[in-house]
């Protein structure tokens, strides 16, 4: 299956970076999946749980404020967001 190489970005720090199966993300109009060759586009992201598969299979989950989901060629997504942090599975 194909990856996805993801980075989360707070204002502070890199939250995370690597590559991944999979992302879902809370955006204005509705929660947004991504997944590899997806379409290049730009939403903006609501406060909310943004969901990760990572390339195990494992689901991991982050916490982020408002800001931007960036999609952009070559399976690549850049999350901008004002803060985030992961949860505890």
């Amino acid at each position: 299956m194909s990856l996805l190489k993801l980075k989360i970005i707070s204002l502070s720090k890199i939250v995370f970076e690597g590559e991944v199966l999979q992302v879902s993300a809370p955006t204005e109009t509705g929660e947004i999946g991504v997944l590899a060759d997806h379409v290049p586009l730009v939403s903006v992201l609501k406060e909310g749980i943004t969901t990760v598969k990572d390339r195990n299979g494992s689901k991991r989950v982050f916490k982020t404020a408002k800001g931007l989901i960036e999609v952009r060629p070559k399976s690549e997504v850049v999350v901008l967001t004002d803060a985030a942090r992961e949860l505890e599975n």
